[in-house]
């Protein structure tokens, strides 16, 4: 106001949120996943210990009996979906407990490689997706080994799933250091599937959210724990040709 009391002029001040709006969903989201991570390990141990008692009885049955083509069909039956149930039970406790175990020195080129070179064989994905590598020759990374390929694998199945007829999986990995000095890990695994909507973006980490029939909706909900665990991020955005592309940063 000026001196005679008459209006100048309006000051507006803004502030910028966007980062403390993030945060405050990090740590929601992250709330959220340890709660159903502790519900997942007790109902996880008290389903296995009876589970193990079918398949293993089962197994000696089989073993024992004399069946005809019909009771073995239906024997096989039964401990294929305990097996199932078993990969779901583990897949529930590495959920839950998914901190790292080991802290080795290893060469990731030489991980992504062989994974790839095993997934290739797969009946879904020979002469069906063309999988490329672009690699860090040498590049090395220190963290558990076995929980890194449970990222990839699963970080694969869900590319391959989004390109049910033909595709490209592409993966690249590098070393990078930000202005600061920090040193990380960036992992990209991008399909050339319809990619991920906009509006179902900010739930596609949350435990038993799936959009295919048949799945669990724990693979990226288990990516995403691990990650957490290894003090990493993982982001999804549009990939070059529209896919889906995730984004892990992990510290060097």
């Amino acid at each position: 106001l000026g001196g005679e009391g008459e209006r100048l002029g309006s000051l507006v001040i803004f502030n910028d949120v966007t980062d403390l709006r993030k945060m405050e969903d990090k740590l929601r989201k992250s709330d959220r996943l340890a709660a159903v991570g502790q519900l997942a390990a007790g109902m996880a141990h008290e389903i296995r210990n009876p589970l193990a008692s079918i398949s293993g009885s089962i197994q000696v049955l089989e073993r024992e009996l004399k069946l005809d083509d019909t009771a073995g069909k239906l024997m096989r039956i039964v401990l294929r979906e305990t097996g199932r149930l078993d990969a779901l039970i583990t897949d529930f406790l590495l959920f839950a407990r998914p901190a790292p175990r080991l802290r080795e020195r290893f060469n990731l080129e030489k991980l992504i490689r062989d994974l790839a070179e095993i997934y290739r064989h797969r009946p879904e994905v020979q002469d069906k997706i063309e999988l490329v590598l672009e690699v860090e020759n040498g590049l090395e990374m220190r963290t558990d080994p076995q929980l890194l390929r449970q990222i990839l694998y699963n970080l694969f199945n869900n590319a391959v799933e989004a390109m049910p007829g033909r595709g490209r999986l592409i993966v690249r990995a590098a070393a990078l250091e930000s202005s600061e000095g920090r040193k990380t890990i960036e992992i990209q695994v991008e399909d050339t599937g319809p990619g991920v909507p906009d509006e179902i973006k900010d739930r596609i980490f949350d435990p038993f959210f799936t959009t295919r029939g048949g799945g669990t909706g724990l693979g990226l909900s288990v990516v995403y724990r691990i990650v957490e665990a290894m003090e990493g991020t993982i982001n999804v955005e549009a990939g070059e040709r529209g896919g889906g592309r995730f984004v892990i940063s992990i510290p060097a």
